[in-house]
């Protein structure tokens, strides 16, 4: 495949822009950002020797590392003795620019191969998370689920993830799985295996795929895995990398017998849920600005502030896609500028309607409020903190990852069992021996998980140590499944093996087996 023309590395405007407002976030200045032109062996901070009346060295620079790879650096106008606290702030405003630059490249690299734009937006804490995890998938060739709702920027991640990774001068490729007809559907997939060769294949809605077309899908991934050892016309065969879309979690859909198990065990390495728009509000005005930037008619064209915040405060339950969808009908049919909420009434009724209900219903909401207050119920008790729906399905990633800040909601004390649990949970612990640390009863803390987690001690222990276990498989995959029980915090490898094939459809051996040969050398 060609690749895009060579230029020297300089810094884009839009990603000095962006480069700018992190150092100025986290108030770093006397800095200058070098973006490389080609990723080089991992550096370390370059450090001046101290001179005869100083201890402690003197930094210079701070390389920005993305994959194991110096991508650029971080130089210091000003060489400086910095505190523990001062590198250490440092090092995660690097990781920050780590992603950035890459999603910034990741984006043109789209915009050259695809003719399209199917960048992340915004720079919200939220989508940097979901960045780190593209640097994960990016770094290895294994399959990827992506799970969100309908609308939401899945295709995005799949093309991220692809332009990130060594495969990002290859073939991506969008299969579409609501091709009717199961000789069409063959017809389709086989033709995208053989221009796919070598680079990735993207299932979007595979979900939606009936069981027959489910069944043609997994033979072929069967064909290619047993092909890729074979020499066909005088050149090694080039495997294909699998990233697929759904709305629905996959595994529910094989319990009902909706979707195979074979197909299942066969995508289900990496797995990453998106959060829909409606709960990441903060990220809106800067999707609309940016959609403006991409879709406005002339540059004065702009959005009144009435407009604006209507746009905010709708729930968009077709997230992204129908965000862009509303404002570029907006921006085509209307005459006034700035744009008046009248003309988004004529556009999208929807949105007005849900906000006009919203508008409403607040002030009787305050008036009742105000009735509790002054006259309180006798029986009345503080009300059970809201529990944002991220920390419910998402409570084994944060706990892995140890993001203690989202648990802020929950009750004082489930707060603290959680942070004791994602530091301790390898270690043989009974929600007894748990409940004592904190100082609380068991039976009450067990009512806290069921009443705020929808959960139990027992399951959210044997899950951690399960997805610790697939993480300790794919980054040693050569380790012996004893050792990989033991490190999870299983002392009874009988138990693991039933607790691993319990939550992922598949033995300890043969999910090691599957990543061997996922991990098979491409060429």
């Amino acid at each position: 495949m060609q690749q895009p023309p060579e230029k020297p590395c300089q810094t884009p405007d839009l990603l000095t822009l962006n480069i700018n407002a992190v150092l100025s976030a986290n108030q770093i200045t006397g800095t200058k950002v070098q973006v490389y032109s080609c990723a080089i062996s991992p550096e370390k901070a370059r450090v001046i020797p101290p001179g005869s009346d100083e201890n402690q060295p003197v930094y210079a620079s701070f390389p920005i590392i993305y994959h194991n790879t110096s991508i650029g650096a971080l130089h210091l106008e000003q060489p400086q003795i910095l505190s523990k606290n001062e590198l250490k702030k440092l090092s995660c405003v690097t990781k920050k620019l780590a992603l950035l630059i890459k999603r910034y490249q990741a984006t043109s690299l789209s915009n050259y191969y695809l003719g399209k734009t199917v960048n992340i937006t915004p720079y919200s804490d939220h989508t940097l998370k979901l960045d780190a995890f593209i640097e994960i998938a990016a770094s290895t060739r294994f399959p990827v689920i992506i799970r969100g709702e309908f609308g939401s920027e899945k295709l995005s991640v799949a093309s991220a993830i692809h332009y990130n990774s060594a495969l990002k001068h290859q073939a991506f490729i969008e299969v579409d799985c609501s091709t009717p007809g199961l000789d069409a559907f063959e017809k389709n997939l086989r033709h995208c295996f053989e221009q796919g060769r070598g680079g990735s294949i993207f299932l979007h809605a595979i979900d939606e795929l009936p069981l027959p077309q489910q069944q043609v899908l997994s033979q072929l991934i069967q064909e290619q895995e047993a092909s890729h050892e074979q020499v066909l016309n005088g050149s090694r065969y080039h495997k294909i990398r699998f990233l697929v879309s759904t709305t629905r979690p996959l595994t529910r859909q094989v319990i009902s017998g909706e979707f195979s198990r074979q197909l299942y065990l066969q995508l289900n390495f990496l797995n990453v849920q998106l959060a829909p728009l409606n709960e990441r509000k903060q990220d809106i005005p800067e999707i609309v600005d940016k959609l403006m930037n991409r879709h406005r008619l002339y540059p004065e064209q702009c959005l009144s502030e009435d407009v604006k915040e209507s746009l905010c405060r709708y729930s968009w339950p077709g997230n992204y896609q129908q965000l862009e969808r509303v404002l570029i009908r907006l921006l085509t049919l209307a005459s006034s500028n700035p744009i008046q909420l009248g003309e988004l009434h004529q556009c999208a009724p929807e949105i007005l309607s849900e906000t006009d209900q919203a508008t409403q219903k607040k002030p009787k909401a305050q008036k009742a409020q105000k009735l509790q207050e002054k006259n309180p119920p006798a029986s009345s008790r503080k009300s059970a903190p809201h529990v944002p729906a991220d920390i419910k399905t998402n409570l084994i990633p944060h706990l892995l990852n140890k993001n203690y800040p989202v648990f802020s909601n929950l009750h004082p004390a489930l707060q603290k069992a959680l942070c004791y649990i994602a530091e301790n949970y390898c270690e043989e612990m009974s929600l007894k021996q748990l409940a004592g640390h904190i100082g609380i009863s068991a039976s009450h803390l067990c009512a806290l998980f069921k009443s705020q987690l929808n959960n139990s001690y027992k399951q959210i222990i044997t899950e951690l140590k399960i997805e610790k276990a697939r993480q300790l498989f794919i980054s040693q995959p050569q380790a012996r499944v004893a050792d990989i029980a033991h490190k999870s915090g299983f002392g009874d490898i009988s138990h693991f093996e039933k607790a691993f094939k319990r939550f992922t459809d598949c033995t300890p051996r043969a999910f090691k087996n599957a990543l061997t040969h996922a991990m098979a050398p491409i060429s």
